[in-house]
C-alpha cells in the first residue's frame, strides 16, 4: 500500500479529526461516480492475483481520494465497496492466504469509520477492520502492515496501551519508520506523556521516511 497515501490518513488522526463527520450508513442510493476509467474490469473477469489486486487498489485509492480530498463520504463508501469485491475474490477464490488483500479489506472500514458519527456503525467498521487485520496476521505471521494498522485501530478506539503494544512490538522486531513513530507520539500525547511524545516525534524526524511523517513530526516538535 502506498506509504505516501497512507500517511495522509494518519495525519487526519494526528490532527484529532478521527471521528469527525455525520454520514449515514449506508448511503441510501449508490451515487453516480466516474467509474469510466475502470470500465471493463470486474473481479470475475480477471484471473491473475496481481491484476485483481491492482484494480482493487485503484478503487481503494479512489475511495481515499473521495473522502480525504473531497470530503465525500458517500463516494468513498461506494468506491470502497467496489474495492472490496476485488480483494474478496482473491481471498475467496484465487489466493485465500493473501495477507495483503486481507489488510486492504481491513483498511477500507478503518478509513470509513472516521466519517460517521453513528457509534454503532463505527463499532461495526472497527470490528470488520479488526477481523481482517487478524486474518492478515494469520495468513502471514508477523506481517508488519497488519500490526501497524492494528495499532492505528487501537489508537482510534482510544485503547492506548494496546496501541503502544503494537508499535513497540514492531520497533523491537526492527521495523520502524516515521509513520510508526508519529502514531506512537500521537498515542503518548493523548495519554498526557508529552516528554515521551516528543521523543517519538524526534525519532520520526530522524527516520525521515516517509517524508510526510517526518515533516509533520518536525512541525509538531
Amino acid at each position: 500500500m502506498n506509504v505516501r497515501t497512507l500517511f495522509r490518513v494518519a495525519l487526519s488522526a494526528l490532527a484529532c479529526v478521527i471521528l469527525s463527520g455525520c454520514a449515514s450508513f449506508p448511503p441510501s442510493q449508490p451515487l453516480m461516480y466516474p467509474y469510466a476509467r475502470f470500465a471493463g474490469h470486474s473481479p470475475e473477469s480477471l484471473g491473475q492475483v496481481e491484476n485483481v489486486l491492482r484494480w482493487g487498489d485503484e478503487y481503494r485509492n479512489a475511495a481515499y481520494n473521495a473522502y480525504f480530498d473531497r470530503n465525500d463520504w458517500a463516494g468513498a463508501y461506494w468506491y470502497g465497496e467496489e474495492a472490496k469485491k476485488f480483494y474478496k475474490r482473491v481471498l475467496d477464490e484465487l489466493e485465500p492466504n493473501n495477507a495483503y488483500a486481507a489488510v486492504c479489506m481491513g483498511y477500507i472500514p478503518l478509513m470509513l469509520a472516521r466519517g460517521t458519527s453513528n457509534q454503532s456503525v463505527r463499532d461495526l467498521m472497527y470490528g470488520q477492520a479488526f477481523a481482517m487485520f487478524k486474518q492478515a496476521d494469520q495468513n502471514r505471521k508477523g506481517y508488519a502492515d497488519a500490526h501497524k494498522y492494528m495499532g492505528e485501530l487501537y489508537a482510534m478506539q482510544k485503547q492506548w496501551v494496546k496501541a503502544e503494544g503494537e508499535f513497540s512490538a514492531l520497533v523491537k522486531a526492527g521495523i520502524e519508520n516515521a509513520y510508526i513513530h508519529a502514531w506512537w507520539a500521537y498515542v503518548l500525547s493523548r495519554k498526557g506523556n508529552i516528554e515521551g511524545a516528543n521523543l517519538h516525534l524526534q525519532k520520526a524526524v530522524d527516520c525521515a521516511y516517509p517524508e510526510q511523517a517526518a515533516t509533520w513530526a518536525r512541525r509538531t516538535l
